[in-house]
């Protein structure tokens, strides 16, 4: 129950700067939240997934945790430059940039020593960066940049 609360509150979280980056894609908000918050679940969703299909209860249930820790943790670090993108009368793009970059090294670190520290295979970790980038070109894609 606790991953599940974190999850949303990361949903929470990162909507706050994905519904920001409308300053800079201006389109409507079903494509925006399609480019902004979908694209980024995929991470998350295929992580979680493989972790379901290979470990038992147990460790599934405490690396999902553990996921879910991180993903708030990166959601979080986004949250100024979302705040800053709605109040600023003409935001920059390069901070937005800055604090995505920002959010997925964090969030490597972060996961990184938490499956350490819980005896898991460095395997989740790079799971986790590989698709971090496939993830990134998705959206650089999708967006037109």
């Amino acid at each position: 129950m606790r991953a599940i609360t974190l999850f949303i509150l990361s949903i929470a979280l990162t909507a706050i700067f994905s519904y920001s980056l409308n300053v800079f894609l201006k389109e409507d908000y079903t494509t925006l939240t399609l480019k902004t918050m979908l694209v980024p679940c995929f991470t998350w969703t295929v992580l979680i997934l493989f972790a379901y299909a290979k470990l038992q209860y147990v460790r599934f249930t405490n690396y999902a945790l553990i996921a879910t820790i991180v993903c708030v943790s990166g959601s979080a670090i986004l949250v100024p430059c979302g705040i800053y993108n709605f109040m600023a009368t003409k935001p920059d793009i390069i901070l937005s940039i800055i604090s995505v970059l920002a959010s997925v090294i964090v969030m490597s670190a972060l996961f990184y020593v938490l499956l350490t520290k819980n005896g898991y295979s460095q395997k989740w970790w790079w799971a986790y960066n590989i698709l971090i980038c496939i993830n990134m070109t998705l959206f650089y894609f999708i967006s037109g940049s």
